[in-house]
Order: structure tokens, then C-alpha cells, then sequence
């Protein structure tokens, strides 16, 4: 009687060998993943807080956290429109990071914590850019 046949582990770094979303385009997405957990996070206690407070409640947030988890969904999955999707929803973090930025710079004071901000609003930027230039080089993959 024939054993049926076993499935292989994959070992690290096989992964980039077979089609499918590489290593550097993995992380990228996963970093993409955090910084939208982290939006909505942020969005949905600023909501917690509004409802209490009866103040504005950041949507926008909210929005650009859910568009970076739908970006980091279509990488990993690796999905034919994902390349649409990434291109799309990186220009519109582009354009909420520069905004952020130069408000940032218009009211810094020399509070650590403003720093912090401005300096991770300076990481999503770069982040954004990274990731939309990643997969316009590898976009033969989503294809």
C-alpha cells in the first residue's frame, strides 16, 4: 500500500522562492498592518472619549487605519488588485501624513511628546512611500 504523499515544511527563506509576496514586501505589509491597527486603536478611544466628552471624534483616522489594513490584506493574500488598492490607498497616506506634518510644524512647541509625533508622522510618511514604491517594483507579482 502507497504512503499518501507529505506535505514539506517550508523553511526559512523558501518563501521568496516561490510566487507569492517576498520577504521585504511581507514586513513592509505587516508594518502597514500595525500603523492601521494603531490608527483605529487610536481612533476608537478618541470615540470612547468623545461620546463621554461630547467632542469630535477623529474619523478620519479611523478611515486611513481601516484603507492600511486593506492595503496590508491585499499584499499578504497577494491579490490581483492589490497593486490598485496599495497605489491608491499610499497616496491618500501620503497626502494625511504631509497634511499631519505641516500642521504639526506649524504648532510644534518643544514638548517631547510633540517631537514624538512629529517623528512618527515622519516614520508613516516614509513607510507610505516605501511601500508604494515596493510594490510598483513588484507588481509583477500581483498580476
Amino acid at each position: 500500500m502507497e504512503e499518501p504523499p507529505r506535505k514539506r515544511a517550508i523553511r526559512m527563506g523558501e518563501r521568496d522562492k516561490k510566487p507569492g509576496t517576498s520577504r521585504n514586501l511581507f514586513v513592509m505589509a505587516l508594518s502597514y498592518l500595525i500603523a492601521g491597527a494603531a490608527l483605529l486603536s487610536y481612533f476608537i478611544t478618541a470615540l470612547l472619549i468623545s461620546i463621554e466628552q461630547k467632542s469630535y471624534a477623529p474619523i478620519h483616522l479611523g478611515l486611513i487605519g481601516a484603507l492600511n489594513i486593506l492595503a496590508s490584506y491585499s499584499i499578504i493574500r497577494v491579490k490581483r488588485w492589490a497593486l490598485y488598492a496599495v497605489t491608491l490607498i499610499s497616496l491618500i497616506s501620503l497626502m494625511f501624513g504631509f497634511i499631519v506634518l505641516s500642521a504639526l510644524i506649524i504648532f510644534l512647541s518643544s514638548d517631547v511628546i510633540d517631537i514624538l509625533v512629529l517623528v512618527g508622522i515622519g516614520a508613516y510618511i516614509f513607510l507610505s512611500a516605501a511601500l508604494l514604491i515596493c510594490v510598483i517594483l513588484n507588481r509583477s507579482k500581483f498580476t
